[in-house]
């Protein structure tokens, strides 16, 4: 690496190590200073770790005489008014959504005061994080030394998606640690492991139905078999747990709850294409016609992957971008994504950044590998410029619409990459 290399990565990363040291510092604070209960009780700032109190109270109702009523909007509020010390909550929409499973796996943790809970889980989250970036650079085309690799990861911290997170207390690092893994194990031919990953996957089960694309595309069965075997035993133990007229109704819960939000607020924080109609529209047609959309996309990634799985001699060179591909048509076209969610556009960072390609195609994945770069700036500079109902979502609804459109133009230009050509 020159000198004006090594110049131009340090002023990309600089300020971005700033921002994450300050969100590391106020997770830090938080967490020494016990200040956890005080900052969700703050009626100045309502939504202050708000997610984290929602999976706690999933946790505490499934060990409770109330367990069967786990998706009932009145419970929920009932129980998160409890843990928040605030008045319950108008309305019966349903905070908590996640898969069955997620709230008995949650029981052991809520026998711990909740600021003991968090600091367990948040610096759980951290570590999920960077083992899922350390395991992504095994598998990508980033060829840098450990401590460069460990500045870039903690770089990325200081991203809006992970800043939104650590206000929330969202899982998005866990998400992308078991999808991280479950492409590393994929890619390695660690079928057995891949298989448990993408079942574990499925606590955001629309997302779950993306990343089981590239199994389905590879004709992977067995992991397939395994994620199958390992997802029914999640739902026996849930049934066990919370009773099998919850789980059976879990499809009922998700499909009622998100409809509820469809002409909401909610809808517009999204950075999917739903989020992206609703910002400019705000029409009740754009829930079921983005459910309708994220069937064509799921599909869309299912032939990508099957055309190119039938060329078995470029099957290796094409799995960083199909899997790039996944993750970016599973963000846009689901119809249930927020901006803690783009979390993930780091995976198809990692496995694009010094990737090769024909001369073809090379000014679709440069524009593709800029516009990631470019990506945690365009977010904070939003932040800060943007109405406060489009300043978090809108800068990456329109990233993602066009990292879509770069994408099926790369692939629809007949995509070949050779290692000698570099982008």
């Amino acid at each position: 690496m020159n000198k004006t290399q090594a110049l131009k990565q340090v002023l990309y990363l600089l300020p971005l190590c700033l921002l994450a040291i300050g969100i590391s510092l106020f997770s830090v604070e938080t967490i020494v200073t016990d200040s956890f209960a005080d900052n969700c009780h703050d009626r100045n700032s309502p939504y202050r770790f708000y997610d984290f109190c929602s999976y706690y109270c999933g946790g505490k109702i499934a060990a409770s005489p109330d367990r069967a009523q786990l998706y009932d909007g009145a419970t929920q509020h009932r129980y998160l008014a409890t843990v928040r010390s605030t008045d319950p909550l108008k309305g019966d929409s349903v905070i908590m959504l996640y898969a069955p499973f997620v709230a008995c796996l949650l029981i052991p943790l809520t026998a711990l005061p909740p600021d003991l809970a968090f600091a367990l889980y948040y610096i759980g989250s951290i570590a999920a994080y960077f083992a899922g970036f350390a395991l992504l650079t095994k598998i990508g085309a980033l060829k840098t030394i450990w401590w460069q690799k460990s500045i870039i990861a903690f770089a990325l911290l200081g991203t809006v998606p992970v800043f939104i997170t650590a206000m929330l207390g969202q899982m998005s690092c866990y998400m992308f640690l078991f999808v991280s893994a479950y492409l590393y194990c994929l890619y390695r031919g660690k079928d057995l492991s891949a298989g448990l990953l993408l079942a574990l996957t499925s606590f955001k089960p629309h997302y779950a139905l993306f990343w089981a694309v590239p199994a389905l595309g590879q004709r992977k069965w067995k992991v397939l078999g395994v994620a199958a075997l390992a997802e029914l035993a999640l739902l026996v133990m849930a049934a066990l747990v919370l009773g099998w007229p919850t789980v059976a109704n879990y499809p009922a819960a998700i499909l009622r709850g998100d409809s509820l939000s469809s002409n909401a607020e909610a809808a517009i924080l999204m950075i999917c294409l739903r989020g992206l109609l609703m910002s400019f529209t705000g029409s009740s047609w754009v829930y079921p016609l983005t459910t309708a959309l994220m069937a064509a996309g799921w599909l869309t990634t299912l032939f990508l992957w099957i055309k190119q799985a039938t060329d078995r001699a470029d099957q290796e060179n094409n799995f960083h971008l199909l899997a790039a591909a996944t993750v970016i048509l599973c963000l846009f076209t689901s119809v249930h994504t927020y901006v803690y969610d783009g979390l993930l556009l780091v995976v198809p960072a990692v496995l694009l950044l010094g990737s090769k390609a024909p001369a073809a195609t090379s000014g679709q994945l440069r524009f593709i590998t800029a516009t990631l770069l470019a990506t945690p700036y365009l977010q904070w500079l939003g932040m800060v410029v943007l109405p406060n109902h489009l300043h978090r979502s809108l800068p990456t609804s329109l990233i993602l619409l066009a990292l879509t459109a770069a994408m099926l133009m790369l692939f629809a230009c007949g995509l070949r990459p050779e290692k000698n050509q570099k982008v």
